[in-house]
């Protein structure tokens, strides 16, 4: 056995609970060789990729992680002498409470050894981390969504009650759940009153809407779909901003397409039966397509690309970039997820704003501060900006809609 299988294995076994006194001794000794910290580096992000590990760990408390851990280090002067052993199985420690988390942030270990030389108190910590997330009132969000037609109607979807129903043209929209609506074509009738409409969510927000076709269309906060009511040419033709997942009904003879515009960038999805996650945010370095299933094309003014199932393009300065899709990263929002991977501040806090419904302004400047890990959306505002706090150096007040930050 290697050592990277060895440290895996040794890490595994504590983190189980079912680790010797010699076994956790061992460890031990990896963690003050420097020579070892590339590979724990590379260890602690291969736990941060897969995805089973981070939920299904036991949940023990950080304070009884931490107690096992010092409670059962064993006592050696010349362990001592290098390195404080409690400072040492602390970062241990707080490597262990992050992966055993499913909804903590994570970060590049070397941050993390520069946040465990500051340890302090817990009561105290607590304090300070109190004092650092000031909330006048807690935001909070509703799922709403605005319909406009070609027409000139303009529906407010949260004041449609479920299970209501109202024409729109030959068209029957029904309301189906809290953030569900879906349309099906009375074909008795002509197809000139076919109407073109437009579905909005605003920020803080998400709506699924099931197309005329049968097709699904997931869309997520700050988003808006352009569809018509029914389908009647030879190919079924919608456009997006922001971001949505689709789940396109099969049909052979007609092949969907979705138009997607920025300000910089334009592309097509080619498809006729499959499932796909789209995310053409401004804020987003490109328009970003990833497959979960089946097959589609993405296609340029000048450029075609096939995908294959877990394949994503990235639609960057006019290049079509071809790589291996990130499905835990891309869809987090499907899975009510906050999901970075060293993702700068700024692009944190433009997904925290879009969720939340909240201002985002930066007292000093933007904070050169990434982000590893992943956060529960269902959790409140108060509750983020905390684990935030936590695990960097950042301080933020929340005054109505704006969140300010500060370090």
């Amino acid at each position: 056995m290697n050592n990277k299988s060895r440290i895996i294995y040794l890490v595994e076994q504590c983190l189980s609970g079912t680790e010797t006194v010699d076994e956790r001794e061992e460890l031990s000794t990896y963690f003050l060789l420097e020579e070892c910290n590339p590979l724990l580096e590379e260890i602690v992000e291969q736990s941060f990729y897969t995805k089973n590990p981070l939920t299904d760990l036991p949940k023990k408390s950080s304070k009884a992680i931490i107690d096992s851990i010092i409670n059962t280090f064993p006592v050696n002067n010349q362990i001592k002498k290098k390195k404080s052993p409690y400072h040492q199985w602390a970062s241990v420690a707080a490597l262990f409470i992050l992966l055993a988390s499913p909804l903590v942030i994570l970060m590049p270990i070397q941050e993390l050894k520069k946040e465990i030389g500051k340890v302090e108190p817990s009561s105290a910590k607590n304090e300070a981390i109190q004092r650092s997330v000031n909330i006048e009132k807690e935001p909070t969000a509703i799922d709403i969504a605005l319909l406009t037609t070609s027409g000139g109607e303009v529906y407010k979807l949260d004041e449609l009650a479920i299970g209501k129903s109202i024409n729109i043209g030959d068209a029957q929209l029904e309301k189906t759940g809290m953030a569900t609506i879906s349309f099906q074509h009375n074909k008795k009738y002509s197809t000139s009153t076919n109407t073109i409409n437009t579905l909005v969510t605003p920020r803080g927000s998400s709506y699924a809407v099931t197309l005329s076709d049968g097709s699904i269309v997931d869309l997520n906060a700050e988003s808006k779909l352009i569809f018509p009511t029914f389908f009647i040419e030879s190919e079924r033709q919608v456009s997006l901003e922001g971001e949505g997942y689709f789940d396109i009904a099969i049909d052979t003879a007609r092949r969907f397409v979705v138009q997607v515009i920025t300000a910089t960038q334009q592309q097509d999805i080619l498809v006729y039966g499959t499932k796909f996650n789209i995310n053409a945010y401004s804020t987003t370095d490109g328009i970003i397509t990833t497959l979960v299933e089946g097959a589609v094309k993405v296609r340029t003014s000048s450029l075609l690309q096939e995908l294959k199932p877990l394949q994503q393009t990235l639609l960057k300065d006019g290049k079509l970039i071809l790589s291996a899709a990130n499905l835990d990263l891309n869809l987090a929002w499907r899975n009510e997820l906050f999901y970075f991977i060293d993702e700068p501040i700024e692009s944190v806090m433009h997904e925290i704003g879009r969720c939340y419904d909240v201002d985002i302004v930066y007292n000093d400047g933007i904070p050169p501060v990434k982000i590893w890990g992943q956060i529960s959306r269902k959790k409140n505002l108060s509750e983020i900006l905390k684990i935030l706090t936590k695990t960097n150096d950042l301080r933020f007040e929340v005054k109505g809609k704006e969140i300010i930050v500060m370090e």
